[in-house]
């Protein structure tokens, strides 16, 4: 529910611009107020290594749900921002949690661990475009696809709650020293590196989230077709988390990351490529496949790192991919203003490049 949430304003960003009489530039500044909640990240696990984090889960889905309201009833630009700013706090202290959460179930696959919990978000993700755009097509109402949802968040949270109070093991990191947790925190910088990773995957792979059914209904795509193809972008991209996960521990952290984000680099160059719509939208679908193990995979390498504050830790790389999201909202929004539809999706494609090269440059430094 949580994916559901955080990937329906694909096919809802043109209607909302729409509504609010917002430019490509604006929508992308508006999109953006979702990182400053999201750059709270590092202190959400912090708080989570200290108080426990299923505890933590559970509140981060009540206040996505309480963003999800204000998002759905908004009657102007300033609740849209505030509900943006609430969801994005909401995300990031909910993958610095649960990420941390299930790295430290299997602490020797942590890689499996990781990217099987990411499939739910696959789910949630693949279902969100394509449920808003249809709830937009029966209802044509782009606010119902966030009202829809409040009920499950609800539940989830009401769930986690109980499972934090009746099993042991969920209550987290109880039996850590404050100490420990501090020292780690401190010496965060020394994981920089690799949470620098996260900065380029997320400002590629949520880019393409938010802007890529933008930017194909610009070049003739109808709203389903669109919201149909960030779907299965999703989709696919859980399915190769599922395929890769038994595999990543294996491989090692490093070689995962390189060869899924090399892939998916070829399959986004390839859809720029003056071909046909459809053979562009499934290259881009495509695409959602090879990126699929990254995050899992850098969450697992970051928190293999220092176990006891994995959750700090992971909260540390979601900060940075939540700054890589700020700037790719705004510089896709204002590519798009600029110069169309065309050279904004090379937006995507830098910060994909970028990622790449980063972990390279660890690799050989490691070397």
């Amino acid at each position: 529910m949580y994916g559901y949430v955080a990937t329906s304003i694909g096919p809802v960003l043109p209607r909302l611009s729409s509504e609010f009489a917002l430019t490509p530039a604006f929508a992308g500044a508006l999109m953006s107020l979702s990182s400053i909640g999201g750059l709270l990240s590092v202190l959400g696990g912090w708080v989570s290594d200290r108080i426990g984090r299923v505890l933590v889960g559970a509140i981060s889905m009540a206040t996505s749900a309480l963003g999800a309201l204000v998002l759905g009833l908004a009657p102007n630009i300033y609740a849209l921002g505030l509900s943006l700013v609430v969801m994005g706090t909401s995300a990031g202290f909910l993958e610095s949690a649960m990420n941390a959460f299930a790295s430290d179930l299997y602490p020797e696959k942590r890689g499996l661990s990781v990217n099987l919990l990411h499939i739910g978000w696959n789910v949630g993700s693949a279902l969100g475009p394509s449920l808003a755009a249809l709830t937009i097509v029966a209802t044509n109402s782009w606010r119902n696809a966030y009202l829809f949802p409040l009920p499950a968040l609800i539940f989830i949270s009401a769930s986690l709650v109980r499972l934090n109070r009746n099993t042991p093991k969920a209550k987290g990191p109880n039996t850590r020293s404050h100490a420990s947790v501090l020292i780690s925190a401190k010496s965060a910088s020394k994981f920089l590196p690799i949470a620098l990773t996260g900065f380029f995957y997320v400002a590629s792979e949520m880019g393409i989230n938010t802007w890529l059914a933008f930017i194909l209904e610009d070049l003739g795509s109808q709203v389903f077709e669109a919201g149909l193809t960030i779907g299965l972008f999703w989709g696919l991209m859980g399915l190769s988390r599922l395929i890769w996960a038994p595999a990543t521990d294996k491989i090692g952290y490093e070689k995962s990351i390189i060869a899924a984000s090399g892939s998916a680099l070829v399959c986004m160059i390839a859809a720029t490529l003056p071909w046909s719509l459809t053979s562009r939208m499934m290259l881009w679908m495509l695409s959602g496949f090879f990126f699929g193990p990254i995050f899992p995979t850098l969450v697992a390498w970051g928190t293999s790192t220092n176990p006891d504050a994995g959750a700090t830790l992971s909260g540390l790389i979601f900060t940075l991919g939540t700054l890589g999201l700020f700037v790719s909202n705004s510089l896709t929004g204002l590519v798009l203003a600029l110069l169309g539809s065309g050279a904004a999706q090379y937006v995507f494609v830098f910060f994909a490049a970028a990622m790449l090269m980063n972990v390279l440059i660890i690799r050989a430094l490691h070397k």
